[in-house]
């Protein structure tokens, strides 16, 4: 993956300055730190930043087709590259390189805006058409790769990060305030919103077409599950944990291909480690030893061996694992492994922490011995998160609702040190099986319903069914929170002036999904559209996926996101998803067949990093300043006497706050400042 950006002129006599496309390139240093690439041509420029991947020679972009009426540009990694590209070659099409990507401006050729449709992968992309004037941009299925864009200036700009889009001269930096509330109110932006009122995010699944001065949206995909009565229920238990051990097999297998290392991070969940047993079953090819003809060069510095040689031996003195900072070494054991097998291992990265309520590194370490891997951990602090706490603001241009994303950092941080540029990670597990608390109280209420339990509804209640029937087009359906007494809660923390005209921007008076597509869907179906919708791209994709990821210059991939496996999960009946109120039923007897009884049997654990309360016990001067009355009254989003009241109470040493359940309102405060700040809003 890369960072990308352009500019495209709606008048084609208007030339774009190449230093207008460096300068946005140079914000993405970071998602591309390997190489540059630029072409301005007339009303057109396009810029690249590289992380080489997949063939390190010759895989620069911008990309063209043979006669160059075509341009593109590419953030992303392509699966069935090679299916499609034996296609295009056997219809006559030329490549240059190996690379996956290349396979895009051909496909446009043959199939134009249809083309997407053929793709399986995470991606990010935009194709200029010279001959009509025509710039086509898509981003992947579910959101993995992000995609930005405006129009300004009569110009349509467009890039990786939002970052980039802000080095144009004279772009506005208002808040959006609709997505400031989208983040009290759900679990995080929804897109196309942003934080930056007139910038927009490309949803996922959702192409772009601009020709002739137009922008057009349109939707290529979606989770498309069966209404309740369409479902068959007549598939064997035995028949749905083949399949869909089968497609996630292949999945991992897909997202192993790379011309680098491929590690992965292991948390010492069911999730992360049944993809890091899948990775150990799957045929090992060393980095650089052949990809599609022939073999691609393992790139200079990484290792300082021939391909093929051993993607674990480092150059003499400059070794890959024994050099790691204090408190980041590999794991004694896989270590020694390292040294007798040394041919054929992966690395494998993860996190504990000084406070051993919450560190899992003894079920990390069974996992790291159970496949053998080369594992690495990284010792987080609670003091680093005030300490990385702006970097992860900026990384992913938005207020935070929780302090993870400084745990992540680290992670990320941990895989750069160690040379590394991949990592495979469990992300998108729990969404897909049912894995949340949340999943099975929908169950619950509905046996309760069935059954006549429940109370008299009150005013109350029937204001907060009139909401969810706006929101979802179900009453019945309860997500996050209950929205009418939440608003009382953004009407006290608002400034007064801002409050009075929420009705203006509230999340719940502005489309969120289309209600139709949940429509007469099982309750489990319906959660799991609705995570796709609002957890998914936005939040675990994005701030605590792919932009944690990339501030080291990592790139994620997700093999429980693959399209062909969540097609799978779509026709499982829903009680194999939750089977005697066991969550992820099917995924668990699945790891049964993989994974030492220690990792199966253990209690479910939810990883919850210190939020606000701990930060405000620990007196830092510059969170103190953000904090300060003075500064919400200034600032004039926020009621300064509210956030008072709420430091009062979460200093307190016998407060405490559950994050699964409640909102850390001062986290979103204090990062919603670090984001006025670090953005110059």
């Amino acid at each position: 993956m890369c960072g990308i950006n352009g500019i495209l002129r709606f008048d084609r006599d208007r030339r774009v300055r190449p230093e207008m496309i460096k300068a946005m390139s140079q914000t993405l240093v970071h998602r591309g730190p390997d190489e540059e690439g630029i072409h301005v041509e007339g009303p057109l420029g396009l810029g690249f930043r590289r992380l080489s991947i997949i063939d390190l020679v010759t895989g620069q972009q911008p990309l063209f087709n043979e006669d160059r009426t075509l341009a593109c540009v590419c953030n992303g990694e392509i699966f069935n590259f090679k299916e499609l590209r034996g296609d295009l070659e056997a219809r006559g099409h030329r490549f240059r390189s190996r690379t996956d990507v290349e396979i895009i401006p051909h496909l446009y050729e043959e199939r134009g805006t249809k083309m997407v449709h053929a793709l399986s992968g995470q991606f990010a992309f935009a194709v200029h058409d010279k001959t009509r004037h025509r710039l086509f941009m898509a981003r992947d299925h579910v959101g993995i790769a992000p995609l930005f864009y405006t129009v300004f200036d009569d110009s349509f700009i467009f890039a990786s990060e939002i970052k980039a889009i802000l080095t144009y001269p004279g772009i506005p930096r208002r808040v959006d305030m609709t997505t400031l509330d989208q983040i009290l109110t759900f679990p995080g932006p929804i897109s196309p919103g942003t934080m930056f009122e007139n910038i927009h995010a490309v949803p996922p699944g959702h192409a772009v077409v601009v020709e002739s001065g137009n922008v057009t949206v349109e939707k290529y995909w979606d989770l498309t599950y069966p209404r309740e009565v369409d479902i068959n229920p007549d598939q064997s238990e035995e028949e749905c944990i083949s399949r869909i051990e089968s497609c996630l097999a292949t999945a991992v297998e897909r997202r192993l291909q790379a011309d680098v290392p491929v590690g992965f991070y292991l948390s010492g969940g069911i999730d992360s480690s049944l993809i890091a047993s899948l990775i150990s079953q799957a045929p090992f090819q060393a980095p650089g030893s052949g990809h599609i003809h022939g073999q691609t060069p393992v790139e200079k510095g990484l290792h300082g061996q021939a391909p093929g040689s051993g993607q674990n031996q480092a150059p003499a003195g400059q070794g890959l694992h024994d050099h790691a900072p204090a408190g980041q070494g590999l794991h004694g054991q896989a270590k020694a492994e390292s040294q007798k097998n040394g041919q054929d291992q992966r690395h494998s990265f993860s996190i504990g922490f000084t406070d051993q309520n919450i560190d899992e590194r003894r079920f990390q370490r069974i996992m790291a011995d159970h496949v053998k891997s080369l594992h690495h951990e990284t010792l987080f602090d609670w003091p680093d998160i005030a300490d990385n706490l702006k970097k992860a603001v900026f990384h992913a241009e938005t207020p935070l609702k929780e302090s993870y994303d400084t745990c992540s950092l680290a992670l990320s941080g941990l895989v750069n040190q160690n040379r590394l540029k991949v990592v495979l990670t469990g992300e998108g597990a729990d969404e897909l099986f049912a894995g949340y608390v949340g999943y099975r109280f929908d169950l619950q209420r509905r046996e309760d319903a069935a059954s006549g339990y429940g109370a008299v509804p009150d005013v109350e209640e029937m204001l907060e069914r009139e909401i969810r029937e706006r929101v979802w087009g179900d009453p019945d359906f309860l997500y996050e929170r209950d929205f009418y007494q939440f608003k009382e809660i953004k009407e006290a923390i608002y400034a007064q002036d801002v409050a009075a005209s929420l009705h203006r921007f509230d999340a719940t008076n502005h489309p969120v999904i289309d209600p139709s597509c949940i429509d007469g869907l099982h309750p489990l179906h319906k959660r799991s559209y609705v995570d796709f919708k609002l957890r998914i791209a936005d939040h675990l994709l994005a701030d605590h996926g792919d932009r944690v990821a990339f501030a080291n210059s990592v790139e994620a991939r997700y093999p429980f996101l693959d399209i062909d496996l969540i097609a799978a999960v779509q026709t499982l009946p829903p009680d194999i998803l939750i089977k005697g109120g066991t969550e992820k039923y099917i995924l668990k007897k699945l790891a049964g067949r993989h994974l030492p009884d220690a990792i199966t049997q253990r209690t479910k654990f939810a990883f919850v990093a210190p939020g606000s309360p701990y930060l405000l016990r620990q007196q830092i001067e510059w969170i103190e300043d953000i904090l300060s009355f003075e500064t919400i009254k200034h600032q004039g989003y926020f009621n300064p006497h509210t956030v008072e009241n709420l430091k009062k109470m979460y200093r307190d040493n016998n407060f405490s706050l559950s994050q699964t359940f409640e909102n850390d309102l001062l986290m979103i405060v204090l990062t919603f400042g670090i984001f006025l700040e670090t953005f110059k809003m």
